[in-house]
């Protein structure tokens, strides 16, 4: 009788200790769900964007101001067709010269490159000011795939460029965005660098799968370089 007792007195201690366990565990869990939550929404995020070096990100945009005193921020998408983001789930943001990811709880669209939305885990005032000014990145892979005489710079490095009177001109290696007259840089097999206007007047056609651009070059362009 005394060994069958002791047997419910222990048996009634370990049932105690696991409600109180589970009563400890979960008003820590509900004080610290925040920063379970961010642990593992860091985590998940990292997984999705690993490698996040900036050889590997282009440039969307930049958050511009905040908006209201909840977290809302205003971005600007410097980019041709903002449609293509109207239902864009996750974003990189650089702050403090360091790529941090983000999901968007969610983002609408205002007026032509210009949305108002709301990150996960930025909830006050203090934390969107702090973001106001930081640009935004997306991986080059998740760029929308662009068709005919359209590309990104970054696809087109190591493009053959052949002229339609001068036949092989040499491989792109870089292309100078300038404002109003952005260049190929090219460099032909003697190792001469060559700057060929881009532009419509200038492209012929552009052939991805035999990574080449058919050109039509000024006259004399040429020999200005080689002579």
């Amino acid at each position: 009788l005394l060994l069958l007792k002791k047997k419910l007195t222990i048996h009634q201690k370990k049932k105690k200790h696991k409600k109180n366990f589970y009563k400890r565990a979960k008003a820590a869990f509900s004080k610290r769900k925040r920063l379970f939550f961010d642990l593992v929404f860091i985590k998940d995020i990292v997984i999705k964007f690993v490698p996040m070096n900036k050889e590997d990100l282009f440039y969307l945009g930049k958050i511009t101001k905040i908006v209201g005193y909840k977290g809302e921020i205003a971005i600007f998408m410097d980019v041709d067709s903002p449609e293509n983001y109207f239902n864009i789930k996750s974003i990189i943001v650089e702050t403090k010269n360091t790529l941090v990811p983000f999901y968007f709880d969610w983002i609408q669209f205002r007026k032509d490159r210009h949305f108002k939305a709301k990150l996960i885990g930025v909830d006050t005032e203090e934390q969107s000011l702090a973001l106001v000014n930081s640009e935004l990145y997306l991986p080059i892979n998740q760029l929308p795939k662009l068709e005919g005489n359209k590309f990104y710079f970054h696809e087109i490095i190591d493009f053959k460029v052949v002229g339609e009177n001068e036949g092989e001109i040499g491989l792109i290696k870089r292309v100078i965005d300038l404002p109003a007259n952005p260049l190929f840089e090219v460099l032909n097999n003697s190792g001469a660098e060559i700057l060929v206007p881009m532009n419509d007047n200038v492209i012929q056609r552009v052939d991805r799968d035999a990574k080449t651009i058919f050109v039509i070059l000024p006259e004399g362009l040429l020999d200005l370089y080689l002579s």
